[in-house]
């Protein structure tokens, strides 16, 4: 089973669409948006250059995906999403690697955000050697 890693683009918009709202179900977001919205917004992204996709596909099958971009000599990766029938076989790690040797700028940071009630995300983030940087504290109105 060999994994393809790819860029994607507009052509791929359904998946990265799909992905998203996994992603969105997964990690328990409080204020998730319409799959619509969600096409929208990765359309806007990846049409304007503000971020790049990257598609994980196994077997000839999107398994996963990777939402980025490059800031001021560091990256910030806004998703990394592997399909819930994929996962503890060491894909996401694999995906994750894949970037850092591959495909972003070396020896640049990497800074992500994971929500606070999402502990698998904290907890294979921490595995994979990151520390908290910053806590975001809101105020529900």
């Amino acid at each position: 089973m060999t994994v393809v890693y790819r860029q994607a683009g507009l052509a791929d918009l359904e998946v990265l669409t799909g992905f998203n709202a996994g992603l969105q179900r997964d990690q328990g977001s409080p204020q998730p948006l319409a799959e619509a919205a969600l096409r929208q917004r990765l359309a806007d992204w990846l049409s304007k250059g503000d971020y790049q996709a990257i598609l994980a596909e196994r077997d000839g099958r999107p398994v996963g995906y990777a939402l980025y971009r490059l800031e001021d000599e560091r990256i910030f990766l806004r998703h990394l999403y592997v399909v819930p029938g994929a996962r503890r076989q060491g894909l996401g790690r694999a995906f994750y690697r894949h970037l850092q040797d591959e495909v972003w700028p070396a020896g640049w940071p990497v800074q992500l955000n994971v929500l606070a009630a999402n502990s698998r995300g904290q907890a294979f983030w921490a595995a994979m050697g990151f520390e908290t940087y910053c806590l975001t504290l809101r105020q529900a109105r």
